[in-house]
């Protein structure tokens, strides 16, 4: 694996002996999940990664994308929550841009589904709506407006414009795909939205946006082998898990993911739904935030190293480099000839180093998943190091990492005011 943690920061709240000690005392409940021992398998489609590499489904997405890239300037994405955060978060980072990536089905807003459609007018454009439950409103609801124009741009062509990503059954994509004549490409019975990115869910939105697919799905393929075998003392997953519940039970409730780079935004909202989908169930659960850095060093940067002490953070050291991005001298005097010379980089690297000794300094305890420059391996190890990590802290505070009841009480209640 490219990425590794470092627990130094933490040394004043949990010594490495003590970090030793709670992992083993809890052997029993962790080493099976490291097995795939854990839940239904209903819930473990995206344990074994591998399944993909030899996948014809995974070609003819490739297939696909090179179609639409050739013959589209618009692919919006229709989704919600996990359905398409995961590829949102590869997308941000390394989509190419030769086709542009629109989001929609994840909001209610008038203004902004408004602002879409007149994004389209006189664009080729293609859309993929990704639902497993198609009963889900907004995507629905955004699929029927964004397919009418479709309709009313292309005519009868308009079905070759539209892919769907979705379950069998009444009511579901597939249904609705065979009816309209609809691309269909299935969204994997064995695994819930948030658990999706490494299936069809997310492949196809990046092939789209020029992403590699084999190598993101190597990247998830080799973590998954190197940390199934790993002792769970040695286990960064184990230990992330670990780390996180131990400060929760010093009091620190909240966890910030601190990123560098703003094209990680999407990725670390990624991560604050799994793991708030997944533990925030009968009043347990650390609460997940992310920070993007430096901006917010001069917004929420001053609670975190002067405000209450509620939260832990951990440093998401992943950032590209550009040597070639040099800081010329200045015919004005600006007061920053110091850095005459110097590679743009080198002040990203300064802030994280500046940011993270702060802090530690400050009280705040903080860990770091030191991880390289972003590629699709990374992105494809990441996205699988924190789901196994999730599962193991759910385990820990004894909770079931799998569904998530909270969410249906809006929907009984917006349901019930619309009506239905």
């Amino acid at each position: 694996m490219i990425t590794r943690l470092n627990l130094e920061g933490l040394q004043a709240f949990i010594p490495p002996e003590k970090l030793r000690q709670a992992i083993q005392a809890r052997a029993a409940d962790l080493a099976p999940i490291l097995q795939g021992d854990f839940g239904s398998p209903a819930d473990l489609g995206w344990f074994s990664p591998a399944r993909w590499e030899d996948d014809p489904l995974v070609e003819l997405i490739e297939r696909l994308a090179q179609v639409i890239r050739a013959e589209t300037q618009v692919f919006v994405l229709v989704g919600v929550g996990g359905s398409n955060r995961g590829a949102q978060a590869v997308i941000g980072a390394l989509g190419d841009r030769r086709v542009e990536i629109l989001y929609a089905g994840d909001n209610l807003s008038a203004h902004a589904m408004q602002r879409t459609l007149q994004r389209l007018q006189g664009r080729s454009t293609f859309i993929n709506v990704i639902a497993k439950d198609f009963n889900t409103l907004e995507p629905g609801i955004a699929f029927r407006l964004l397919r009418q124009h479709l309709q009313d741009t292309y005519g009868s062509e308009a079905a070759e414009r539209i892919l769907v990503t979705g379950s069998r059954g009444a009511g579901q994509l597939f249904d609705l795909a065979e009816m309209a004549d609809y691309t269909y490409l299935p969204f994997p019975e064995d695994m819930g939205g948030r658990w999706s990115v490494l299936s069809a869910v997310g492949f196809l939105p990046m092939a789209v946006a020029g992403v590699d697919l084999r190598e993101l799905i190597q990247g998830a393929v080799e973590a998954a082998a190197e940390l199934k075998e790993l002792p769970l003392e040695e286990n960064p997953a184990v230990q992330y898990a670990a780390a996180r519940n131990l400060l929760a039970e010093q009091g620190f409730a909240m966890e910030n993911l601190a990123t560098f780079e703003p094209s990680l935004n999407y990725f670390a909202r990624w991560r604050s739904q799994l793991f708030a989908e997944s533990e925030g169930k009968d009043g347990r659960g650390v609460f997940p935030i992310t920070s993007s850095y430096s901006e917010d060093l001069h917004a929420s940067g001053q609670y975190i190293q002067e405000g209450r002490r509620i939260l832990f953070e951990t440093f998401l050291d992943a950032r590209f480099s550009h040597p070639e991005l040099v800081i010329a001298p200045s015919r004005v005097v600006d007061g920053f000839a110091y850095l005459d010379g110097e590679r743009f980089e080198e002040l990203n690297a300064a802030v994280y180093q500046a940011a993270y000794q702060a802090h530690v300094a400050g009280g705040v305890p903080c860990m770091q998943w030191q991880c390289g420059a972003p590629t699709p391996a990374l992105f494809g190890e990441l996205f699988y190091l924190f789901m196994l990590s999730c599962c193991l802290s759910a385990r820990w505070i004894g909770v079931d990492p799998f569904g998530q009841p909270g969410v249906e009480a809006y929907k009984k209640n917006m349901y019930r005011l619309l009506g239905k």
